[in-house]
């Protein structure tokens, strides 16, 4: 019997679209795809039917959890990263009255029942940013079965298609050993290609940080008509599905997402220009010892799944404040797409810290990074860019760079201080073999997931069918 592709559809307008797209690019390439969804709340949104997919089999979620008894083994694990999210997102009401440790069973349970039903080869989800995907990801591995999770690279013009984001470390210090060893030794078009790289490195921008719509803080976006046939699917989609909206256990319902996420926007926009004066000119931090700290955007699963404990960026700020080497200060930068999401009081405590500094998102991060002493991040861009810069990285998180000799992992706040006091120094390093290591690990190709085919549908069929 031939292996068959299983699409865990995370159950938005994006994914929703995809699945009906790559289902029927599968069904002309003659693979057989099966899709599992959260809920019929993408559906809706994005004015689909079930006959509209070229699949054997739909699964939901929200389905089986009539006909589910069996969840009292759930990993809490599971289900963190879509707490911490809602939460972040100002649906804490929401959050609290989820019933947690039943989700988690379920899911577990859930993606359980759909690979015990079918013979999957390979699973394409995200890079294990929700509950749903988190619960298949763990089964396939359990299973051998290859688990292709779909995300931007931190290089421009290429994506991730990862196991997991746990171990992406692991993977790319494989090849970067495999170099080391001269087992698959750089080229010289990647000599090259990295040596441009890192001398061009202020003109490398990842394709995801591009967006206009992360970094616009307009409400423009509320007035197009995609956002207004999301909002007219997500109430047709709660008056006739209302068993099937009960049964979402993972997020709020998909008016009270779209609504919540209007009133967030709108209070950006209205603190937008008052965050501004919070900022400091860059000239403060003029002959100063200081190390670096970028505010990360959140939600997104570098942070909840990537470093779920320190997601409480205020309080690892407030930290990393006390806990400097005598002499140093925190430039602490925001991030262009997190602008104006974070309350008033979260930038007037920062500047309030002893020895920090909070400057614009306008500012160069890679001229800051150049004259810092370090980059402290729980997982972000910063670290590699900085890695590239021959500046130490002190990480909380889990990320592909850790193994990197100038990385650092931070995991005991009381011996902090003494790792950054002992490690403040730039080392030069021949980041070639590095550079290399994760180009070989990402895969070429613009990934969008606004569009319906992702932008690298064809490339990943391709990938799929080596894989089955």
């Amino acid at each position: 019997m031939s292996k068959k592709v299983l699409i865990v559809a995370l159950g938005d307008v994006y994914w929703t679209k995809f699945a009906k797209y790559f289902s029927s690019l599968a069904a002309n390439d003659g693979v057989e795809c099966v899709i599992a969804f959260e809920s019929r709340a993408g559906e809706y949104q994005a004015f689909l039917g079930r006959s509209d997919y070229e699949a054997e089999k739909v699964y939901y979620l929200s389905d089986y959890v009539d006909v589910c008894t069996d969840y009292s083994d759930g990993d809490p694990a599971i289900v963190f990263g879509d707490y911490l999210r809602m939460m972040i997102l100002g649906q804490r009401k929401e959050a609290l009255n989820k019933n947690w440790s039943k989700a988690s069973g379920l899911l577990d349970s859930f993606a359980k029942h759909v690979l015990d039903s079918e013979n999957i080869g390979v699973i394409v989800s995200d890079t294990v940013s929700t509950g749903l995907s988190y619960a298949f990801n763990q089964e396939a591995v359990s299973r051998d079965i290859e688990y292709v999770g779909l995300s931007g690279s931190r290089i421009p013009k290429h994506f991730i298609a990862s196991r997991t984001i746990r171990n992406e470390a692991d993977v790319v210090e494989s090849y970067y050993k495999e170099i080391l060893d001269k087992g698959r030794p750089v080229s010289d078009e990647e000599r090259y290609w990295a040596e441009s790289y890192i001398r061009d490195i202020d003109n490398q921008i990842p394709d995801y940080m591009a967006s206009p719509i992360l970094n616009s803080v307009s409400m423009r976006k509320y007035f197009r008509v995609s956002y207004f046939k999301s909002l007219v699917g997500a109430c047709l989609y709660s008056l006739i599905e209302r068993n099937d909206s009960r049964n979402i256990v993972l997020k709020a319902a998909p008016t009270k997402g779209l609504i919540t996420a209007i009133i967030r926007n709108l209070r950006r926009l209205l603190r937008a220009n008052r965050v501004c004066e919070c900022y400091s000119p860059i000239s403060t931090l003029l002959n100063r010892k200081y190390f670096v700290y970028p505010i990360h955007y959140q939600p997104e699963a570098t942070t909840v799944i990537g470093s779920p404990y320190h997601v409480d960026q205020l309080a690892v700020i407030r930290n990393l404040a006390f806990s400097l080497p005598k002499g140093f200060f925190l430039c602490v930068k925001e991030h262009i797409s997190n602008v104006g999401f974070p309350s008033l009081s979260f930038y007037q405590e920062i500047i309030g810290l002893p020895n920090v500094v909070l400057v614009s998102h306008d500012e160069d991060m890679k001229n800051l990074i150049r004259k810092s002493a370090g980059v402290v991040t729980l997982t972000s861009t910063a670290g590699f860019e900085a890695l590239l810069l021959n500046r130490p990285v002190f990480h909380f998180g889990d990320i592909f760079y850790s193994f990197h000799p100038c990385a650092v992992r931070l995991s005991d706040w009381g011996k902090v201080k003494e790792i950054l006091s002992e490690n403040n120094q730039g080392k030069e390093f021949d980041n070639v073999d590095f550079l290399v290591a994760y180009k070989r690990y990402a895969i070429e190709g613009r990934i969008d997931f606004s569009r319906t085919d992702f932008g690298i549908s064809s490339v990943l069929m391709g990938l799929i069918k080596s894989k089955i």
